[in-house]
Parts: structure tokens; sequence; C-alpha cells
């Protein structure tokens, strides 16, 4: 059974962490830093979230305008388990379990500053009732 019912849950939840990374002191200076645009396009539910690190902007479904350097495509599955800190990403990219349009080392570069969010996901979940989602 898929995480995520709708594109709707996933983009409030999902939101919240990307807002939380462009937030948190030292965090945030290291992603703007990497000056790195992306977007994740996720099936079951079907989203897509766009993502400029440099910015710190962050876009949802209809509403993406920026142009990204890499494109992601994967389950929101997949992604949910990123944030819970279960998933080897360079391991799912070889798996193709990820496919990488654009830059892979951008994406192996982002990854690891990205494991200070893992915990906040979960407690995201959990604040809204949502313990069943990180198993």
């Amino acid at each position: 059974m898929a995480a995520y019912k709708s594109a709707e849950d996933l983009y409030k939840y999902m939101g919240q962490i990307f807002a939380l990374a462009f937030e948190t002191e030292g965090l945030k200076e290291k992603l703007n830093a990497t000056g790195v645009t992306l977007k994740l396009n996720l099936t079951d539910p079907d989203s897509v979230i766009a993502v400029d690190f440099g910015r710190g902007v962050t876009q949802f479904g209809s509403d993406i305008t920026m142009d990204v350097q890499v494109d992601l495509d994967m389950t929101a599955d997949l992604a949910h388990k990123f944030w819970l800190g279960k998933l080897n990403v360079p391991l799912a990219i070889a798996k193709r379990d990820i496919k990488v349009h654009g830059s892979v080392q951008k994406v192996l570069k982002l990854a690891p500053l990205m494991q200070p969010l893992h915990d906040k996901y979960q407690q995201i979940l959990k604040d809204a009732g949502l313990e069943e989602m990180i198993g």
C-alpha cells in the first residue's frame, strides 16, 4: 500500500521538510552553496516537486515554473523511504529505482546533506498522527 494517498498529502508533508531544510541554520547555507535545481517526478500518487537549492525555493505540481538541471524519476514511496533515512541513494540509482536525467554527481552531493532532516520528517509525520507511515 502506498504511503501517500494523494498528491496533496505528499505536497503537505514533503513540503514541510523542504521548508525546514531552508530554515535550518548551517544546512541552509550548505544547500544554497550547491546551487542545484532539481525536479522529483513521482508516481503513486503522481506528483512533481521542483527545488532550487541555491535560492531556497520549492514549487509543486502545476505551479512549477523553474528550469531544472536534474530530473529524478521514482515512486513516491521511494522518496518517502529516503526521507525516513531508509534508502541507500547510490544503490537505488545503480538499480535504476531512481532514474537520473542530468548529473548523478549533483544528486550524490545533495543526498548526504539531507541526513539531519530524517528525524525531523519522522517528527512531522508523528505530529500529524501518521505514525503508521514511519514503520
